[in-house]
């Protein structure tokens, strides 16, 4: 392998740890330890008011009780240094465009073995960011929750690559497809549209219950495009650049417009620039995107009173809930607490896995898909 010049960055847990590092490497290494925590207790408290889009994700937010500290040290450390043009002999050449936001894309890559790859690529370009800290700090929750989760409805990140030309790259597992292509592409029968949705809705919760009760954070961009789909059906939550991680035990809200129209909650709206529990939204867009999949369309464009089909739903939700949801009233009373405007009345994960359908589902499909 190619030798890394000694003024390159030096990956601190690479370094530190290694019995073939140069002295003058480890002195770098040290030193970059330390400018990373002098950083980190340079942070501004008031900083200004991010617009940021994940595709055609809206981001306008302020944190508002819980952060961690040195998060970008953390997820500098979890990168590997490696030499320009690593990534496409080690996993093959980019095949196919998977998916592209304002912050990077997503290509498929076979490996000389045959094996396939999502690999997500990242810029760092030193026009954009004075220094690599900068461009781990904006990359930093993309980063940093892709690599904490162990669960089988969470994509599963292998590798971490930080290429010296100025790439990031995060290489995952290969979905065949997302469930938004599935969905639109789907030719069936009543009865197997209704088994795919509850099959979907029970791995969903799954994967929100595991963030929101084990890993402690908020995913605030649930939406069909962002859950991928294997050969199997098994489902797969991805895209953690707009999540956000909390304390239990503290205080946690949040301002500002985060997510994809059809799938924000109305307090979001409603609240303008009051604190909301991100924890509520994620839970009312899985009940957005349970009713897409039984019907194929979105049950209105934005959860806003001037939008005609959620102004009905406001003075109509029982009869439009007999109409959309007809083959279970069980199913529709969950969904119905699901979708309730006041996110105080709107049950947690928890709540939702204790309802009888989630109950009914876990008995048919947790031999098959058990967390």
């Amino acid at each position: 392998m190619k030798s890394i010049p000694s003024n390159s960055f030096i990956s601190p847990t690479t370094t530190l740890c290694s019995a073939a590092a140069t002295e003058t490497q480890r002195n770098n290494a040290l030193q970059s330890v330390k400018n990373l925590f002098k950083r980190a207790s340079l942070v501004r408290k008031d900083r200004k008011t991010n617009l940021k889009l994940c595709a055609k994700t809206i981001v306008q937010e302020r944190i508002i009780k819980y952060t961690q500290e040195s998060q970008a040290s953390r997820s500098r450390c979890m990168l590997e240094l490696q030499p320009p043009g690593y990534v496409s002999q080690a996993f093959g050449p980019p095949v196919k465009l998977l998916g592209s936001g304002t912050d990077g894309y997503v290509n498929l890559h076979v490996d000389p073995a045959g094996v396939k790859f999502a690999i997500k690529s990242f810029f760092c370009p030193k026009k954009r960011f004075t220094s690599l800290n900068e461009c781990y700090e904006a990359l930093d929750s993309e980063i940093r929750m892709s690599v904490m989760f162990n669960h089988p409805n969470i994509v599963r990140v292998y590798r971490m690559i930080y290429e010296a030309n100025g790439y990031i790259y995060i290489v995952m597992e290969y979905c065949d497809q997302d469930l938004f292509s599935l969905i639109s592409n789907l030719d069936s029968s009543p009865a197997e549209r209704i088994e795919l949705a509850n099959y979907m809705f029970y791995q969903l919760v799954q994967a929100v219950s595991y963030l929101h009760n084990n890993a402690f954070v908020v995913h605030r961009d649930i939406k069909l495009d962002n859950i991928c789909v294997t050969k199997d059906h098994t489902l797969k939550l991805v895209d953690f650049g707009c999540s956000v991680s909390y304390d239990p035990l503290r205080p946690f809200g949040r301002y500002g417009l985060t997510g994809s129209d059809p799938y924000i909650a109305p307090e979001i709206f409603l609240l303008a620039n009051s604190i909301y529990d991100p924890r509520c939204t994620d839970v009312w867009a899985i009940g957005i995107v349970y009713l897409a999949m039984l019907s194929s369309r979105f049950p209105w464009e934005i959860a806003k009173v001037s939008d005609k089909n959620f102004n009905l739903f406001l003075s109509q939700k029982h009869k439009l809930l007999q109409y959309w949801v007809q083959h279970d009233p069980v199913a529709r009373s969950l969904i119905s607490d699901i979708l309730s405007v006041d996110p105080s009345k709107r049950p947690n994960i928890s709540a939702i896995k204790s309802h009888p359908f989630f109950i009914n589902l876990h008995s048919r499909y947790s031999n098959t898909n058990d967390p």
